[in-house]
């Protein structure tokens, strides 16, 4: 890119400044070597005729209290490429790199050996959403090495290190909570991620501010096979109110023709305003029929077991009766982490985790367990 275009600015970054270097210095200047009209190796950047700067950085620790990453910052780049990406710090990419690429318009590149499922893996799964402006792309190690050492390697290694380390696999080594989760099965795709205009919805809600976050979906089939197709998630990442996310529902099915909706979710009942006590439901149900839909209120009294819905959603997820839009990231992040915390609920270690999740128990709970809420269900 930098021999092709004149005036340009790219980066080579990884975890750290050291590494980078290693990894790249050296082999930067032999291939440019010709083409170099300056070049400094106390800020490793190199100047090509072309007039295009190239420039190695380091992403994690901090020098003379300033973050390593915080240097690319002041003036704009026009692409760059991170390598090891999974061992940098998260959240690097949206806090620094990006806003430093955002007046150019230019491109990143995030490559390195899979580890674990982390914020490297949500890239990973951004690429494969069908979003043009996110490509995900696995090699097997085998495409390049000697398939002898490949093969030497396979047999010295445990089968899900050998899938992370040569087969570009994001694997987990944790406990898996939704343990038969398979996004090769459950996930629709994206011509099947549509809404059918003869059923009604069913909405349920989780009531965490940071994020919100709603599961929508539609019953196929009769009671004794029926079938839950998830739809595209309702979502407020920040500082939620109920209300924004009622209004959220309200314009995303604003023309679907058959305007019933079930209404269920977590039994807390959350204030959402004090002084009047109006509860989250009484906000969400009022909105909605304002707006036209007719709601069929399903609310507990109080909220399941959490291994008891978590062993019915398991359950119909092994027996396919479940599959879900590709859209819903927030659902699909925690169908693929959440793990026990060891005495019977889910660990809350990470803030985005859980909540998408615990709103689809509750809709499971309701729609498939149906003698336990038949003696709790209250209405509003």
């Amino acid at each position: 890119m930098a021999m092709r275009h004149q005036d340009r600015r790219y980066f080579i970054a990884s975890p750290t400044r050291p590494q980078t270097k290693e990894i790249y210095w050296e082999d930067m200047m032999a291939l440019l070597h010709p083409f170099i009209q300056d070049k400094s190796l106390t800020d490793l950047k190199m100047k090509l005729i072309t007039g295009s700067e190239i420039q190695l950085f380091g992403l994690g620790g901090s020098t003379g209290g300033q973050s390593s990453a915080a240097r690319m910052e002041g003036r704009p780049w026009h692409g760059g490429v991170v390598d090891e990406y999974a061992n940098c710090p998260p959240g690097v990419f949206e806090h620094h790199i990006r806003p430093a690429l955002s007046e150019t318009g230019g491109f990143c590149w995030f490559v390195g050996v899979p580890e674990g499922r982390n914020h490297y893996y949500d890239f990973h799964l951004r690429g494969l959403t069908g979003d043009p402006d996110w490509k995900s792309y696995t090699w097997f190690s085998s495409d390049i090495m000697d398939p002898v050492e490949v093969e030497a390697a396979k047999k010295d290694m445990d089968e899900r290190t050998f899938r992370q380390e040569y087969e570009g696999s994001f694997e987990s080594y944790e406990g898996q909570l939704y343990y038969a989760w398979d996004r090769n099965k459950h996930l629709l795709d994206l011509a099947e991620d549509v809404v059918d205009p003869a059923l009604p919805l069913i909405l349920s809600c989780d009531f965490n501010k940071s994020p919100m976050a709603w599961v929508v979906a539609q019953l196929h089939g009769s009671n004794g096979r029926s079938h839950l197709k998830v739809l595209p998630e309702i979502v407020i990442p920040h500082n939620a109110k109920t209300q924004t996310a009622a209004w959220e529902f309200i314009n995303r099915f604003k023309d679907h023709p058959n305007k019933v909706v079930t209404l269920t979710g977590d039994a807390s009942n959350k204030y959402e305003s004090h002084r009047d006590f109006t509860t989250d439901y009484v906000i969400i149900r009022d909105s909605l029929q304002q707006a036209g839909w007719k709601v069929v209120e399903r609310i507990p009294k109080a909220n399941p077991n959490i291994n008891n819905r978590v062993n019915v959603v398991c359950s119909l997820l092994q027996h396919s009766r479940i599959t879900i839009s590709p859209r819903c990231h927030y659902l699909v992040n925690d169908l693929e982490r959440n793990e026990s915390d060891g005495k019977g609920g889910k660990l809350k270690t990470d803030p985005q985790q859980t909540h998408a999740s615990d709103a689809l128990d509750y809709m499971i709970w309701l729609l498939f367990s149906g003698e336990f809420y038949k003696n709790q269900v209250r209405q509003l």
